[in-house]
């Protein structure tokens, strides 16, 4: 049984940890109905839906199925009773060089392993290429501990632009000063959104930066 695996999940490697000394921060979860990735310092969660492909489709791809277990692993996966990682050395080099129109696909061949099959949709000869890859554990940080789970009393609602966050890293960068901030969110009185304050002690003094309220 064969699986698509959207490039989404894929990208998830750069959010992973690139210290050899956590190993099990160095790859990305994978369950049927979620997917995540977290250094330690960030998390990041994706709730979705991975599609098997139809049997149409596998029959045109790929050779008849020899490996019983693996269609059994598959179906374990599908009902939520297995999850599998991909560390993120792999995933990184299943996208380098990809255009965007590039699939991806997975198949669970045995409970520590898998492989990624990636190919254009273009290429009328079907040609794909092949990543098999092990996986050493699946002692993964039980991260919906770390989701706040509160709505009530400090919590406010704020527009972020993300890539503001990247500007002001930047900047923050640039300048030499620490890139950490205690961000506080105000409530606001004209608005259901508010805005997000952080303040960062530089060589010069005092830095404040303020994100005002997004509006699409």
């Amino acid at each position: 049984m064969y699986f698509h695996l959207p490039r989404s999940i894929l990208e998830m490697h750069r959010l992973t940890s690139t210290d050899d000394n956590r190993e099990t921060l160095q790859k990305i979860l994978v369950r049927f109905d979620e997917s995540a990735a977290t250094n330690g310092h960030q998390l990041i969660a994706l709730k979705h839906n991975i599609l098997e492909l139809h049997k149409e489709e596998i029959d045109k791809l790929f050779e008849p199925e020899v490996n019983p277990s693996s269609e059994l692993l598959a179906e374990k996966f599908r009902d939520g009773k297995i999850e599998f990682f991909i560390p993120n050395h792999i995933a990184a080099q299943v996208l380098k060089g990809t255009k965007k129109r590039i699939q991806f696909m997975f198949r669970i061949d045995t409970e520590f392993s898998a492989t990624i099959y990636a190919r254009d949709p273009k290429d009328s000869k079907n040609n794909f290429m092949r990543y098999s890859f092990a996986w050493n554990t699946n002692n993964f940080p039980d991260y919906a501990q770390m989701i706040p789970k509160s709505e009530t009393g400090s919590c406010y609602n704020f527009g972020l632009c993300l890539k503001l966050i990247n500007q002001f890293y930047g900047y923050v960068k640039a300048i030499g000063a620490a890139p950490t901030g205690n961000f506080k969110v105000y409530p606001s009185v004209k608005d259901n959104l508010s805005p997000i304050k952080t303040v960062i002690k530089t060589d010069d003094g005092e830095l404040m930066w303020l994100a005002m309220p997004c509006h699409f």
